[in-house]
């Protein structure tokens, strides 16, 4: 009899239910799109794996691609609201970059390809409705330029780029509500 109590009130302890996964798209200095799928331990403590993928376009870098796979946690600030919960997180990951070259370049580029970085983030969930701003702080990526004029030096030149950005993404969350209440009739 014990043990069914037991359950019972561990059952009853978390109200909302424990997987989840969001879709969404977000802007930065180009196009994001994520996926991210998470699992809540309580009610206000969730952990999550992100992958995006996003297309940067700058004067100086031209159009390029950083992808990143990241695990992050997330902290929400209120759960005592049906719909309004707003939350903090942190996360880190193995951020990807590719298709470097400016946009006058008659020259051949190769980048470094993986870079750690990191992010802390602050959202807003509603319902099935998900709105969060993350600073992704990544390690510089290496990138060599060769000339490719004729009569240039055949010698590399090596720069530093940051492909540090703001995302803010908006997406459909799937999962992860309040739990319906079992009634009990005696």
């Amino acid at each position: 009899m014990l043990l069914i109590i037991s359950v019972n009130n561990l059952a009853a302890a978390q109200e909302y239910k424990k997987l989840r996964a969001t879709i969404g798209l977000g802007v930065t200095n180009g196009i994001l799109i994520y996926f991210e799928p998470s699992y809540r331990v309580k009610d206000n403590l969730a952990f999550a794996v992100r992958f995006e993928d996003g297309i940067h376009v700058t004067p100086q870098e031209g159009i390029y691609s950083v992808g990143s796979k990241s695990i992050l946690g997330q902290y929400y600030l209120r759960t005592n609201s049906k719909k309004n919960h707003p939350f903090v997180g942190l996360g880190i990951g193995i951020f990807n970059a590719s298709g470097f070259g400016g946009l006058l370049c008659d020259c051949e580029k190769t980048i470094q390809k993986q870079s750690f970085g990191f992010f802390p983030r602050l959202g807003y969930d509603n319902r099935h409705f998900t709105l969060s701003l993350d600073i992704n702080l990544i390690s510089s990526f290496r990138e060599s330029t060769i000339s490719m004029m004729p009569g240039s030096s055949v010698e590399p030149s090596y720069q530093y780029i940051n492909t540090s950005y703001i995302g803010v993404r908006a997406g459909l969350t799937i999962g992860g509500g309040r739990r319906n209440k079992i009634q009990t009739y005696q």
